[in-house]
């Protein structure tokens, strides 16, 4: 039998108490997390998904699609198994794979096909999954298995983003001198695009600092966070993706305005960056007077600075 996580365990105990702190379980459907289990499903070609949230003793469905019902006990499918995997959980035919064969789900309603991606928090908890299932067998290509992690990682985002308007971080007050924080940092991977962006913030007397992914956008931001009033970040990157670089901003003791770039700015992605507060996204290719509203997003410039401006070209 494959392991499955203790729900009398200690360390499931402290996951529970931290899923617990989203307060997302039994609250009504949203259409930010429905347009995620519609790509979802998709994506993979399944006529089923669900973005399960994992509780002592039931997989509840914040949404679904195709599965017909809001719960459904712990035991009786196969996201008890698939939330505390190592990584991506996929069985192509559950008929002819033991020991799932005997899982309800299977045995009961029928479904063969499951793949699941564990929800993974920002200090490592499995909140549950986000899984597309099927009455039939199938076969994920690379490209849709990184496409439902991609999804995965959007629902994380919009959860954390719950959980900060519910726990808001208590403001510490400054007592030293304030900076101006006129830097913007750039961030997309493709070179020519951070190029050009960086170039008309340069020629508007702006400083802009480029990164290639979150990661490194991320590691730039903490060493020059007293002097970056704005990220200007893409969406959709190789490894951590603009809308976890958001979130992990946000948590930052002096975050940053932040606006978003991108090439296809679909329902759902509006709906997810609405939900996540972004005040400014731009649809790529770029026409220079949307740099005004970039412009807007930074504190206003001291008395000096404007000066300097006014003798900029």
């Amino acid at each position: 039998m494959p392991p499955i996580c203790d729900p009398t365990s200690s360390a499931e105990r402290e996951r529970l108490s931290v899923l617990e702190q989203y307060g997302i379980v039994d609250t009504p459907e949203e259409m930010a997390f429905d347009n995620v289990v519609a790509e979802a499903a998709r994506i993979a070609g399944t006529s089923a998904a669900a973005l399960t949230l994992v509780t002592a003793d039931r997989c509840w469905f914040k949404s679904q699609v195709g599965v017909g019902v809001r719960e459904i006990p712990r035991n009786f499918g196969l996201c008890g198994y698939a939330y505390c995997s190592s990584g991506t959980f996929i069985i192509e035919d559950a008929e002819k794979t033991p020991p799932f064969d005997h899982v309800p789900l299977v045995t009961k309603v029928g479904f063969r096909f499951y793949v699941g991606v564990p929800i993974l928090n920002p200090q490592g908890h499995s909140l549950g999954v986000l899984c597309v299932l099927d009455r039939t067998h199938h076969h994920l290509t690379q490209d849709q298995i990184t496409g439902l992690q991609g999804l995965a990682r959007e629902a994380m985002a919009l959860l954390e983003a719950r959980r900060s308007r519910l726990h808001p971080v208590a403001t510490v007050t400054d007592t030293t001198p304030p900076v101006e924080r006129r830097h913007v940092l750039v961030v997309d991977d493709e070179e020519s695009i951070r190029s050009f962006v960086c170039s008309v913030f340069r020629f508007r007397g702006i400083t802009a600092l480029p990164a290639a992914n979150g990661t490194e956008a991320l590691e730039l931001y903490h060493r020059n966070a007293a002097t970056i009033g704005l990220v200007f970040t893409d969406i959709h990157m190789p490894g951590m993706g603009g809308l976890e670089l958001i979130e992990a901003l946000r948590l930052t003791a002096r975050p940053p305005a932040v606006a978003v770039m991108t090439g296809r700015l679909d329902y759902a992605l509006q709906r997810m960056l609405e939900a996540l507060n972004v005040p400014c996204v731009l649809a790529k290719p770029f026409a220079l007077a949307d740099f005004d509203r970039l412009l807007a997003l930074l504190p206003a410039p001291a008395p000096a600075d404007r000066a300097s401006l006014a003798q900029s070209p």
